[in-house]
Order: C-alpha cells, then structure tokens, then sequence
C-alpha cells in the first residue's frame, strides 16, 4: 500500500530526522506525525483481508527462507508443478540474502538493507523504550498472528 503520498511522508521524514538530530526523537514524531495513521489504516486491510481466508506471507519469512517462501507462495497461486522452477529462478533476483551490496542499495525499495547495524539497532530500541509505540506495534502483530515474549 505505497503510494506517492508515502513518498513524500518519507522523504519527509528523512529531512526531520537529520533536524531533530536523534533517533529516538525522530521515531517519535514519525510515529505521531503519519506513522500511526498508517499503521492504523493497514491494519484494517490486513485484519479483513485475512478474516476472509487470504494467504499470510510474512516479509521475516522471504528474510529467513526465501526459497522456501516462494515455493508456498506459488503453491498457494496453484502455479502448475511444471513451472515451479522456472518460475522460482526468475524470482531469485529478488532474495535480497543473495544479492550484493552494491545491488542492494541501489535497489529503491530495499531501504532498511542501507541503514548499518548501530542504527537499525537505536531505531529498535527507539521503539522498545517507547511505551506507547511499542504496545501498539505489539497489539497490531498479535492481530496478524504474531507473539512476543515478555
């Protein structure tokens, strides 16, 4: 559910970040300026979509076995057994796992692949220490089958 608007939330919310001048300030306001909404609107669709039977394919789930992803994902389109590997060498330009670093970062939509540990790391404990993200975010994973230990 991208949309230009998005964009432009994001590209805003990169300009913010560098003036806030702290992650942790910087999750905060994204999360109070657009992020909730976002998350809030999604939500619904994700919730409906899956009340009415639709497949749930976890984007942890292409990270930690994307092989093994796309071949429940094209069982599930019933994609004729014939096909099956053809179909799943064309898609392994996709595995982000496999791909170089170069080619990862130019890839537009491969954003949190660019970020280096140190920061990846202060934006999850950014939203950890945060009470209110961090039981949103939790609530919104439990509706979609998620657990979280204590």
């Amino acid at each position: 559910m991208y949309s230009r608007s998005q964009e432009y939330q994001l590209q805003e919310s990169y300009r913010k970040v560098h003036e806030i001048g702290s992650i942790k300030g910087s999750v905060k306001w994204i999360f109070d300026t657009w992020g909730r909404n976002i998350f809030v609107d999604g939500q619904k669709d994700l919730v409906r979509e899956i009340e009415n039977g639709c497949a749930q394919f976890k984007l942890e789930e292409f990270r930690n076995d994307f092989n093994a992803t796309v071949a429940k994902l094209l069982k599930f389109l019933k994609v004729p057994e014939q096909n099956l590997k053809t179909v799943s060498r064309k898609l392994q330009q996709f595995d982000l796992n496999n791909a170089n670093l170069l080619n990862r970062n130019q890839n537009v939509h491969a954003t949190f692949n660019k970020l280096s540990k140190q920061v990846k790391h202060e934006i999850r404990n950014a939203v950890i220490e945060d009470y209110e993200i961090s039981n949103f975010l939790k609530a919104q994973g439990k509706q979609l089958g998620y657990s979280y230990s204590n």
